[in-house]
């Protein structure tokens, strides 16, 4: 009799949370052209252009950083996710200077 009563309370617990429409919240549409300007923590700024394409919570795409130490970075492919109103970017470059691998990462809030 014990395991039918927590049985009973189970499955009317986890109807309550259904019909309280729990949901996550949608991703907004970032799809398009983006301009904007970037700050370095170690001094610099420049132009960044980013042209983002978006399959549900995934971003693709190009993006184009100007001004660094190492000249303009153009058409790197970027990927990413969007959560709510988040966007997290990657990309990455090689610096035609010195060789040196660079990973750029960013987050934006909507």
């Amino acid at each position: 009799m014990f395991k039918t009563k927590l049985l009973g309370f189970v499955l009317v617990f986890f109807l309550s949370l259904g019909l309280l429409n729990l949901s996550v919240a949608e991703a907004v549409d970032v799809t398009g052209n983006w301009q904007g300007t970037w700050i370095s923590d170690l001094s610099g700024s420049g132009g960044l252009t980013a042209n983002m394409t978006q399959s549900g919570t995934t971003l693709g795409g190009t993006l184009t950083i100007a001004n660094t130490t190492c000249g303009t970075f153009s058409n790197l492919a970027l990927s990413g996710t969007v959560s709510g109103n988040i966007i997290s970017v990657n990309a990455s470059a090689t610096c035609s200077q010195d060789g040196s691998f660079n990973s750029l990462n960013f987050t934006m809030e909507l």
